[in-house]
């Protein structure tokens, strides 16, 4: 694609390789078909599975474009090499160290490698993409300069990955701000391997100042031709280091040569001028040591240091003591020293500053070591997390029971919310546990060879295949009559189908490795899975109706939840033989027959306490203004979408419209005592009832003008008041179906309302203005009296009573807070500095549930702690949380996706599985 233009001022006259006149593409040196050659792709847009987006940057080694993968719409960096000219030999040995250095380490501060591949002979690897720039871009972007604990914080990171990459013998040698890239939550990864080199290897690249690094960060003794060592990236460290603090490098001369003379010399302006703590500039200056035995040893000492000061506690250099310093003199001018230190009396105030010295390193050595101990236990937590997070992400055998296991083990060392979150995770995830093995797969079609009609005892509904000349078979319906109900046309030929235990499902299978579903009442099969490695050749339905155990051709089991439109777990488990599977023990194990005979059985875990309904087939859109209820005693989830309103009965794995729009409106939708209510600015109120919606009764499109505009049932009462937004006045009103009258609520450029239980007050918010309104509505007639108005510093976007009706949730653009609704008192402050959209309180009264894009947390109502996260079951690009909901009676939480897709969380469920592992009481 090309890119963007800029001014004229910013282009250059010429290609710098081929000459090509006006080249017209931002900050671009070569021109479109010179990028192409580079790339190793015959056009900018794809290299192996990737498609090439737009260039991010180019250096002397080669090219980094903004990449996605075309299947898992993953973005990530495309790294390509520079391969050109006289030095082509040389880029191509160091493009393909990098890439052998980066997959040779695994730590969560090295920028990752996803994948290595070639493209006409040229190498070309994917590594995750640093959102947010590179530490250069960070102090570009500011002052210059970070601030003293956010540099130490961030350095110490960054020595911890460098400590990592050499003790597996990896040196970088060419740290610097350019090569630290921070991704979306700002966290530093160390890149750009391209000079890199294992330890101890014999170099056979020029020595060049392009080969030493970036002058201003290399260590002096690379240029007086001592092979690197790990004291050079130590060196680095410190010169970013104090790039961080004073805003510039430590040496900075009129060319590389001058540069890398004034490191020699060591002569560096100290950062004390620069208002910086002593402890730091000291920490900097021995890392910047000319002579590379005066350094730190090792970059773990570096992290010491910085982690101690960050703590408060004394770090390992200090200002050179007496004897340092003679110690240094006589190193540097041996001749001159030897004479001055002959005489007895400097030979006694050494000897008394060195009794000094040692003093105080004991004190220092203690309190190191205490440091130590603690930084070693923050290692084992961190990898340990790690391996979590890799055992989560592999849907393999195994995983999820693995997972849970690390998990409970690290809450007994650390219990944190971050845990829950993980084992949360794990719980949405399936697993298979075998109990006897090896085994292997049993195999039989469910449409044998030679068989042309499978029929459903209980519906009587037969699936009949029809002849084809072409590459895709098709399948005929035909009802309990003998009619036609419908005819499904696959894209390859049938492999197998069946029904399920009701008859009103059928599953297909066929030869382009696709698998379908097929319910009664609709006219086109839904493809629900995406394409497999092999083709599906028999299916077991679950008990419970809504998995699919699926046997593949190459011996893959995998089970495949209807209501996700994915699988849940897979294993290869190695050849196949007859018969098929059976579910045992009501669908927690699978049982079969191998080729010798013997029975073999495997536990199937299921995901525990959430459900996913992600409709893919039918061209949902969400509401610009969504809103969704939830009813655990209906076993109910209704959600308002683009083209109306939706219900999802997920026990019985049906879903449905029950409400279309008039025009383009906005429409609300909730839960009353006797069915449901509905509300938009064209249609006005209207509702079914549950006698209505269980015969399938739909709410039809009527058109008219209504009094009430917006997402309008932002606030209702269990006893059937509603408070809505009047669209031409303006104002929040109260209103009950079938009562004559409504109360005014006159609140300046409304933005929110909701009422408590039983309708006897309401909470109201402005667009613009800050603070939240309370209302009482226990008087006679229609009348509502203003109350007591809550100190809220930024405009509420959502507010809920509690169950008792004696405290409001406010959230607002960077916070939740609880608020007493009598005194007007703030109880709690719940996520400082989060950005939050939606709020509302468990049936319990002490934990409230506050939203935002990424997911949902619970904290304590009383003290603000962050209790736990739900994290997304199923994540897919795009999976944004815009709407959010909380049955009153039952821990029933419902959450809807920007593609209108709906979660489901069975928070009692997840509860017990947390009370079982010992996290939570």
């Amino acid at each position: 694609m090309p890119f963007p233009p800029v001014a004229d001022s910013a282009l250059p006259s010429r290609c710098a390789r081929c000459g090509t006149p006006e080249v017209q593409w931002e900050e671009m040196t070569f021109c479109p078909r010179c990028i192409r050659e580079f790339s190793g792709s015959d056009r900018l847009g794809k290299v192996g599975p990737y498609s090439l987006e737009t260039l991010l940057g180019q250096g002397g080694m080669g090219y980094v474009y903004l990449a996605c993968h075309e299947s898992t719409g993953r973005a990530v960096a495309l790294k390509t090499p520079r391969l050109e000219g006289r030095d082509r030999e040389l880029f191509y040995r160091r493009f393909l160290q990098e890439a052998k250095a980066l997959s040779a380490l695994d730590h969560p501060g090295i920028l990752p490698i996803y994948e290595v591949g070639e493209e006409n002979g040229e190498p070309w690897f994917a590594m995750k993409l640093a959102e947010s720039g590179t530490l250069a871009d960070l102090m570009a972007s500011g002052k210059g300069r970070l601030d003293q604990r956010e540099a130490s914080s961030m350095l110490a990171d960054i020595a911890n990955a460098v400590q990592y990459a050499h003790d597996r013998g990896v040196l970088h040698r060419d740290l610097k701000p350019h090569n630290i890239l921070l991704d979306e939550r700002g966290q530093a990864m160390v890149g750009d391997f391209g000079l890199a080199r294992w330890e101890g290897q014999e170099s056979t690249m020029s020595v060049t100042l392009l080969a030493l690094g970036t002058p201003e960060y290399a260590a002096p003794e690379l240029a007086l031709g001592r092979a690197p060592s790990a004291a050079a990236d130590i060196y680095s460290l410190g010169a970013v280091f104090y790039h961080t603090l004073a805003g510039h490098p430590p040496y900075r001369g009129a060319n590389p040569a001058g540069t890398l003379t004034l490191a020699v010399e060591g002569r560096v302006e100290p950062l004390t001028q620069h208002g910086i703590a002593e402890d730091l500039w000291q920490v900097c200056r021995k890392c910047l040591e000319p002579d590379p035995t005066d350094r730190y040893n090792t970059a773990s000492e570096l992290e010491l240091d910085l982690r101690s000061w960050l703590a408060g506690a004394a770090v390992s250099v200090r200002r050179l003591s007496p004897t340092e310093k003679l110690r240094r003199v006589v190193r540097r001018n041996p001749m001159v020293t030897a004479l001055s230190l002959t005489t007895a009396l400097a030979l006694v105030l050494a000897l008394a500053a060195v009794v000094v010295a040692d003093r105080r390193v004991l004190g220092y050595e203690r309190e190191r070591g205490q440091m130590a101990g603690r930084l070693a236990e923050e290692r084992l937590h961190t990898a340990r997390l790690a391996q979590v997070e890799l055992l989560l992400s592999s849907r393999r055998a195994g995983q999820r029971t693995r997972a849970l296991e690390i998990v409970r083990e690290s809450w007994h060392r650390k219990p944190e919310p971050g845990l829950r979150e993980l084992a949360v995770r794990a719980l949405a995830l399936g697993d298979f546990v075998q109990r006897e093995g090896p085994t292997v797969l049993p195999r039989r079609f469910s449409l044998p060879p030679g068989t042309t009609e499978a029929m459903s005892r209980s519906s009587q509904r037969r699936a009949r295949l029809l002849p084809s000349d072409d590459d895709g078979d098709m399948v005929q319906i035909v009802s309990p009559a003998g009619n036609e109900e419908t005819v499904l046309k696959l894209d390859g030929k049938l492999m197998a189908m069946a029904w399920n235990a009701e008859g009103d499902q059928l599953v297909l299978a066929c030869t382009a490795m696709r698998t379908y579903r097929w319910r009664a009442g609709t006219k086109e099969m839904e493809n629900r899975l995406r394409p497999r490695d092999s083709a599906t050749i028999g299916f077991v339905w679950h008990p419970g109706g809504r998995h699919i155990a699926c046997v593949a051709a190459d011996g893959v089991l995998w089970i495949w939840d209807l209501d996700r439109a994915d699988e849940v777990i897979a294993e290869s488990l190695g050849a196949v033989v007859d018969p098929l599977p059976e579910w045992k023990n009501e669908g927690r194990e699978l049982a079969w027959q191998d080729a010798n005979g013997t029975r073999r059985q495997m536990v199937v875990v299921l995901p525990t306490g959430v459900r996913i309904l992600r409709r893919q087939s039918d061209g949902l859109r969400r509401e610009n203004f969504s809103t969704i209820a939830v009813d655990a005693r209906r076993e109910q989830v209704l959600w308002s979408t683009a083209n109306g309103i939706q219900i999802w009965e997920p026990v019985v794995g049906r879903q449905r419209q029950v409400a279309l729009k008039s025009g383009r409106e906005w429409m609300g939708v909730r839960f009353t005592g006797a069915g449901i209510q509905t509300c938009g600015w064209n249609s006005g109120l209207r509702g079914l009832t549950d006698a209505q919606l269980a015969s399938g009764e739909v709410l039809p499109d009527r058109p008219g003008v209504s009094p009430y505009v917006g997402a309008v049932l932002m606030g209702g009462s269990g006893n059937g008041w509603l408070a809505l937004l009047q669209g031409p006045l303006q104002r929040f009103v109260v209103v009950k179906p079938g009562v004559k009258g409504a109360r005014t609520l006159p609140h300046p450029l409304p933005y929110s309302v909701t009422l408590n239980h039983d309708g006897s007050r309401a909470a109201t918010s402005s667009f613009q203005n800050p603070g939240v309104l309370i209302w009482d509505l226990s008087g006679p007639g229609m009348s509502a009296r203003q109350g007591r108005e809550l100190a809220e510093v930024e405009p509420a976007a959502s507010l809920a009573f509690s169950p008792d009706g004696g405290r409001l949730l406010t959230v607002s653009n960077h916070r939740g807070a609880v608020w007493d609704v009598t005194s007007g008192a703030l109880l709690a402050n719940l996520g400082a500095g989060e950005s939050f959209s939606f709020g509302a309180w468990l049936p319990d009264g002490r934990t409230v549930l506050v939203q935002n894009g990424r997911g949902s947390q619970l904290y304590s109502a009383e003290g603000g702690e962050l209790q736990a996260r739900l994290p997304h079951p199923a994540p897919l690009a795009g999976d944004e949380h815009v709407a959010l909901a909380v049955d009153v009676r039952e821990n029933w939480i419902a959450e809807q996706l920007e593609d209108s897709s709906v979660i489901l969380w069975d928070w009692d469920e997840v509860q017990r599985e947390l009370t079982q592992l010992g996290m939570w009481e």
